[in-house]
């Protein structure tokens, strides 16, 4: 019987926690004969491997390449119709497949879901985290009838964010693999990339997104996940590389956007990365100005949807980017003290 759902499970180089992220994709309300489980990863270990294959679970061992390029791998050997991600780091609940494969059949022009998010610490216990889905409802997106100002409100609900908590028709990833071969050179952000191709997708041909509230997926933070906080530089250095990993990335798939709208959004969102770029590119005043003028060509949109908000965080941006570099660092170190 060919399975209606493939889990991919994604790990490179790491290998501590991949056994729990197999046995929480195992352990479903959803029987095992309507999904497969594969685990792609860079390296091989007997214990991890024989265990994998006792429960029925496929291995691919996958050598090089980016990030993008091993999900493409896995997504064009996956058997199902629909592609459920989960980093190795992370878990899913036990009714995280169950809700999925109904959701899919009872709305058959979605897309695409992203679900909830539980946080858990390395030792799996849950954390007392903020989370704007507590406050919000769900969201049925309509590619074709969404606004830049509707995409920039839905922020909130971090629709691209955690490939753990993304469920995608597998037809679109083939169509977006064969029309975008850069898909492979994405080494950065794929959850924020699949969400912002997916909308181009839905666009032109149909199709709805489902932003839901329920509760399927545990994020686990940890050393590796965390933005180290050990003191300013080390700090500066780790963002300064994410947001020119996320920018790149960005830009790479720039003109496979078809829609307008989601141009636009494309654009709003790398300036909204080059606002911290710029500002821990360097101390020179030209970088700061940097930012500061891309904070100001985004003022328009985020002033339109939130006031206050927008306010505030201009001034606080002005007066870091005004403040001496002795201030940066005593403020961070009042933050961060442990």
């Amino acid at each position: 019987m060919v399975p209606y759902i493939s889990v991919i499970i994604q790990a490179y180089n790491r290998k501590e926690y991949v056994l729990d992220a197999f046995r929480s994709a195992r352990r479903q309300t959803l029987s095992f004969k309507n999904y497969e489980i594969i685990v792609t990863k860079n390296f091989k270990d007997r214990e991890i491997d024989n265990y994998i294959e006792r429960h029925g679970g496929r291995l691919i061992f996958f050598e090089g390449g980016s990030v993008g390029d091993q999900i493409a791998d896995a997504v064009q050997r996956a058997k199902g119709r629909l592609i459920c991600f989960l980093d190795d780091d992370d878990l899913f609940l036990s009714t995280k497949l169950n809700f999925t494969l109904r959701t899919f059949q009872k709305v058959p022009s979605l897309l695409y879901i992203h679900n909830n998010l539980v946080y858990i610490n390395e030792e799996k216990k849950q954390l007392k985290k903020p989370n704007h889905f507590e406050k919000e409802g769900n969201f049925i997106i309509e590619p074709s009838k969404v606004s830049l100002a509707d995409l920039i409100r839905l922020e909130d609900l971090s629709p691209g964010q955690n490939m753990s908590a993304i469920s995608i028709k597998k037809s679109i990833l083939i169509n977006i693999i064969k029309d975008i071969d850069i898909i492979k050179y994405v080494s950065t952000t794929p959850d924020l990339i699949l969400y912002l191709l997916t909308l181009d997708y839905g666009s032109k041909n149909g199709g709805k997104l489902y932003i839901s509230r329920k509760k399927l997926t545990k994020y686990r933070f940890h050393e590796s996940t965390s933005i180290s906080i050990r003191d300013y530089d080390s700090f500066r250095r780790k963002q300064l590389l994410i947001s020119s990993k996320v920018v790149k990335n960005l830009n790479l798939i720039y003109s496979h956007i078809n829609i307008k709208t989601i141009k636009q959004y494309l654009k709003y969102t790398i300036k909204k990365v080059l606002i911290e770029y710029y500002f821990y590119k360097s101390n020179a005043l030209n970088f700061r100005i940097r930012a500061f003028a891309a904070y100001l060509e985004n003022f328009k949109y985020n002033f339109y949807i939130k006031p206050l908000r927008t306010l505030a965080r201009g001034l606080i941006l002005l007066s870091f980017i005004l403040a001496p570099e002795f201030t940066r660092r005593s403020v961070f170190n009042l933050l961060y003290k442990q």
